[in-house]
């Protein structure tokens, strides 16, 4: 054969763009200029997957703690998701959100679809994060913000994270 297979050449302008030449040790001259590279975080953490929940038997006007990052804790979620459910003449407007500690006297913010709960219904909602998308440091809480109760509303939260250790 006269040449490389097509495969194996590198893809026109790509020597020159690196000051490479178009022949010699080319996978050892290219190793020092690239690199490939892996999120290693999901695979370091799998023993530390956490899936706490919280049942809240009646959901006040305002913001509802379910979960607290606890002191010296750092946590990246993954997913939250929540379940409410309303009792006959019951309604209220309800989302996800987290606060943040050093923010305690500002609004939480908000995340997902908000839901508008019926009497005698129920709602399920949740996000998914990317890994290392949020990050909730000690004292940084995620609940539900909820509106317009009326009558006895009940939230079931859950958070999926990983724990980091530092």
């Amino acid at each position: 054969m006269a040449g490389p297979f097509t495969i194996q050449r590198v893809p026109r302008g790509v020597l020159e763009l690196l000051g490479l030449r178009g022949s010699g040790d080319l996978p050892h001259e290219m190793a020092q200029e690239i690199r490939a590279t892996l999120d290693i975080g999901p695979f370091y953490g799998f023993d530390l997957l956490k899936t706490p929940s919280q049942l809240t038997a009646s959901v006040a006007n305002g913001w509802n703690i379910a979960h607290t990052v606890p002191p010296g804790e750092l946590w990246v979620p993954t997913n939250i998701s929540a379940e409410f459910s309303s009792g006959v003449g019951a309604a209220a407007f309800l989302c996800l959100g987290y606060k943040r500690l050093q923010d305690n006297t500002g609004p939480n913010r908000s995340f997902g679809q908000s839901v508008t709960l019926g009497a005698s219904a129920i709602a399920q909602m949740g996000v998914s994060f990317n890994f290392g998308q949020l990050i909730l440091a000690s004292g940084d809480t995620v609940g539900a913000r909820a509106s317009g109760v009326a009558a006895t509303v009940s939230s079931f939260v859950v958070i999926d994270y990983y724990k980091l250790l530092f």
